[in-house]
């Protein structure tokens, strides 16, 4: 079977308020096991009741249940789940011995979530029969939206047998799932991903030992559990979680906060899908006829800043003045680590062959403070070491590698990140309030220099380009104060043109 690799979005409450059934009731159900149960089982009828979100809910559990066992369940036609399901009153029953089938069927649901066990979710292999549920969920209920839960990384100190697995580290964990489930997801079309491990690492990155467990791997029944029903309801109930009112028994002001913040973060800028876009010129000739690049197709990488529709109002420029295709690949929420995003790793494997690759750095590395790393990472001077292919420059040099080899005589250019102004350390390059990782926006930004020199690749720093600082940026930027608006790439616009006509 054909796969098409696909963004995985993580849609906006905005994005998805028509899923819920014509009735109003939003149904979901998860085929998954305990980390399904404590997502879903406590605390999101709660959540949604204050949210006013009529909901029923799902959950086949089986647990420790893995893809595998999913799959030979259907095949063998088992029926060995505990169906537990959440009605409207929100009283919860249990019918044990149900085949998935029967569950599947029991409801117009409108997601039914995937998940892996918790011990192989980073592993790759262990997504081969993903495909085939995806497929068997389709063919049974084609009106309901597959989604897939991604899921947390154990406690540092967990007795977890499968912690061996990452060598008894958590960020190795938390980074092999985001990396192994991403691309499963995509390649098996599923379109929509619920990031509770990501919202999970952050509050953990946030709260210092806090570890939001109750045994080393389940989420603890005060904190934990909301953390993940929060995100849940982020994705998929038609609303954002940041106007909910709900405040579980125990949790502080602070730790709602905390919640909140990393549910944004973790969700924010996955707004599209990575079908490729390309603008065409609109005038007969441009101004840079006669230069290197005249007449040359331009494919873009990036996050949101080079996909969003204001960002056409640049490339518009650059196709008219250089009369050339503008292809852009960029997904909202990317970054060049492996584990941010529909990653620009993901985009440069998946790119077409162009004359002109643009690479354009995004603030995503930085805001969800992966590292930078060193421009050494994932070249030959670490042996191409992929434990580096989590970092920042680790990323950039993976995809300047698999450009050229794409295409030996293609020019490749970067473009580095804008400031942005919704924290002092985006703006402010002498700034010491930095992310979790200890650094201001402005050294990720030399990091990303750092590894262009390295393979002599034409930087054009965007970072002091536009002009803005703290007196003017409103000029630039729309609301929240990350992205541009429309003047502010009609400003950038013909410098980026000048930079591409001749690379310098």
């Amino acid at each position: 079977m054909k796969k098409i690799a696909l963004t995985l979005i993580i849609f906006f409450a905005a994005a998805i308020s028509a899923s819920a059934s014509e009735d109003g009731i939003l149904r979901i159900l998860a085929i998954g096991n305990s980390f399904s149960e404590d997502a879903l089982e406590q605390e999101f009828y709660p959540i949604a009741q204050a949210g006013d979100v009529k909901v029923i809910l799902g959950n086949m559990y089986i647990a420790g249940c893995s893809i595998d066992r999913h799959v030979n369940n259907i095949k063998n036609d088992i029926a060995d789940y505990a169906y537990r399901k959440i009605g409207l009153d929100g009283v919860k029953h249990e019918t044990k011995g149900v085949r998935l089938v029967e569950a599947v069927a029991d409801e117009q649901w409108d997601y039914i979530s995937v998940q892996q066990a918790s011990g192989f979710s980073g592993v790759p292999e262990s997504y081969a029969q993903l495909e085939y549920l995806v497929d068997w969920i389709r063919s049974v209920a084609p009106k309901a939206q597959v989604v897939f839960h991604q899921t947390w990384a154990y406690s540092a100190n967990s007795t977890h047998n499968d912690f061996a697995r990452y060598d008894k580290n958590q960020k190795k964990m938390h980074n092999a799932i985001l990396s192994a489930s991403t691309r499963a997801a995509s390649d098996a079309g599923i379109n929509i991903i619920i990031p509770v491990g990501k919202a999970i690492q952050s509050v953990r990155g946030a709260l210092p030992d806090t570890e939001l467990t109750r045994d080393g791997f389940h989420l603890d029944k005060r904190y934990g559990r909301y953390i993940a029903a929060a995100t849940w309801y982020e994705v998929l109930s038609g609303k954002s979680i940041q106007e909910n009112a709900y405040v579980p028994e125990g949790v502080t002001e602070q730790e709602i906060k905390v919640a909140k913040n990393a549910i944004k973060s973790a969700a924010h800028g996955f707004m599209g899908d990575n079908t490729p876009k390309t603008l065409t010129p609109k005038t007969k000739s441009g101004m840079y006829k006669g230069h290197k690049n005249y007449g040359k197709s331009i494919a873009v990488f990036g996050g949101s800043l080079s996909v969003n529709k204001e960002s056409d109002a640049a490339k518009q420029i650059w196709a008219d003045e250089l009369h050339s295709t503008v292809t852009t690949y960029g997904v909202g929420g990317a970054g060049f680590a492996a584990q941010q995003g529909y990653t620009l790793q993901q985009q440069v494997r998946d790119a077409g062959i162009h004359d002109i690759y643009v690479l354009w750095a995004s603030t995503n590395d930085f805001t969800n403070s992966q590292p930078i790393g060193s421009w050494s990472d994932y070249t030959v001077d670490d042996g191409y070491n992929e434990e580096h292919l989590h970092t920042q420059c680790g990323g950039i040099n993976y995809c300047i590698k698999t450009l050229l080899e794409k295409n030996p005589a293609a020019e490749i250019y970067f473009f580095t990140s804008f400031r942005f102004f919704s924290m002092e350390a985006g703006y402010n390059p002498f700034s010491t309030n930095g992310n979790a990782t200890g650094h201001n926006f402005s050294e990720y930004v030399e990091g990303q220099k750092d590894c262009c020199s390295h393979f002599s690749i034409p930087v054009l720093d965007q970072f002091e380009l536009l002009g803005a600082n703290e007196y003017n940026y409103q000029l630039y930027y729309v609301k929240d104060k990350l992205h541009l608006n429309e003047d502010g790439y009609r400003k950038v616009g013909p410098v980026q043109a000048a930079f591409l006509a001749d690379g310098k």
